[in-house]
């Protein structure tokens, strides 16, 4: 059933409930173009959007991870665009003559560890010219903490470095009424206190600690995934893999290999569920070829992952190599303290960028990245230790 009650049509959300009234619409000379992190497009409290809103001069462009597991994207940007990044030896924007301001800035929208990610995985932002900000104050983002007293929300750091670049614009100013305003009315549904942590008793099961395998064996980790067939009675249970594709997140590696199906065909039916066609199938190997294919794929010190303890038990049913096994739903589920989703409900309808391998193995494959970054990610924020890179 429809909401009833009237919605704003600028950020869709009923009008009791809308803070557009507190934005104004600033025109600004500089563009503003802002490269949000995945993770941050749905987060309540996010600010790109506001400030999408407030500047009139303004893009907001999506960084999804690509299928080697980065959060690259190459955007266009205007000509004369600098980087607004404190990266150790670049220019206070404060302390810059006007004739070499830039004509234009680049933002990194998302936690401080998301905009790290973005800017160690495009490579092409370090090529761009870089300038910060050294603000007099702390940010007035109470809502969620900043890691040190310099530090400041997407929407605090723009009007600040427009102010500099813009000193006569007296409209600047006016960018902050609708932050202000949401972190006003998000303290008072709080009944005025910041930061508020509830403790609530759950009986869940205890949240355990992410593998090593993801984290410091990282270079040494496989995503796997299999195609089976379907049940046949003369298999007395038992479903042949009919294709076997995996990546190494850490190289880039891509492995795929197709086995002969059990009686020679595949119903059309069948190959429409997996997305392949006849021509997958052509010149087919064995599972004897696919054991030394992928032991030699696999190297000495190995890790393999799947999705599920099903699909992972595929391949050592046919190839007898025992390789170390994690399975990312149980480890998602312990993460979480309870049973987890299905693997197309918990990462992006599409997966992202798929991997270079063929049929529904290309996205499955990338949506098992997805979850095994997530994993990473929450591990290395919640103990607020570096990445390695």
């Amino acid at each position: 059933m429809s909401d009833p009650r009237p919605s704003c049509y600028r950020c869709y959300r009923p009008t009791t409930a809308c803070l557009c009234a507190e934005i104004l619409s600033v025109s600004n000379r500089t563009p503003v173009v802002i490269l949000q992190h995945a993770r941050e497009r749905f987060h309540p409290f996010g600010t790109a959007r506001l400030t999408q809103l407030s500047l009139r001069k303004v893009t907001v462009a999506l960084a999804r991870r690509d299928w080697q597991g980065k959060v690259h994207h190459p955007i266009e940007l205007p000509p004369g665009t600098a980087l607004l990044y404190p990266r150790p030896g670049a220019p206070d924007l404060a302390k810059m003559p006007a004739e070499d301001h830039p004509k234009a800035l680049l933002v990194l929208d998302g936690t401080w560890s998301g905009a790290h990610c973005l800017y160690r995985d495009n490579p092409w932002m370090q090529d761009l010219p870089h300038v910060q900000l050294s603000p007099s104050e702390p940010s007035r983002y109470q809502i969620r903490k900043e890691p040190a007293p310099h530090c400041l929300s997407t929407i605090e750091s723009i009007p600040l470095a427009l102010k500099q670049l813009e000193p006569d614009n007296v409209e600047v100013d006016k960018l902050l009424h609708g932050f202000d305003a949401m972190i006003g009315a998000q303290l008072k549904a709080r009944g005025g206190t910041a930061r508020v942590r509830r403790r609530i008793r759950s009986h869940a099961r205890p949240k355990r600690a992410i593998p090593e395998a993801l984290l410091q064996r990282w270079p040494d980790l496989v995503i796997a995934y299999a195609e089976k067939a379907r049940q046949v009675p003369e298999q007395a249970g038992r479903c042949p893999v009919l294709q076997w594709a995996a990546i190494r997140p850490a190289a880039g590696e891509v492995f795929e290999y197709f086995i002969r199906p059990p009686n020679g065909v595949l119903s059309d039916a069948h190959l429409a569920q997996m997305q392949l066609d006849p021509t997958h199938f052509h010149h087919p190997g064995d599972t004897h070829g696919l054991a030394e294919e992928w032991r030699r794929f696999l190297g000495p010190d190995a890790i393999v992952a799947c999705w599920n303890r099903k699909n992972g038990a595929l391949i050592a049913e046919q190839t007898d190599i025992a390789a170390p096994t994690q399975h990312l739903k149980a480890i998602y589920g312990n993460l979480l303290g309870a049973k987890s989703a299905s693997l197309e409900k918990l990462s992006d309808a599409d997966g992202g960028a798929p991997i270079p391998v063929s049929g529904r193995a290309a996205v499955q494959l990338a949506r098992a990245l997805q979850i095994a970054h997530f994993l990473r990610d929450h591990a290395y924020n919640d103990n607020a230790t570096p990445e390695p890179s």
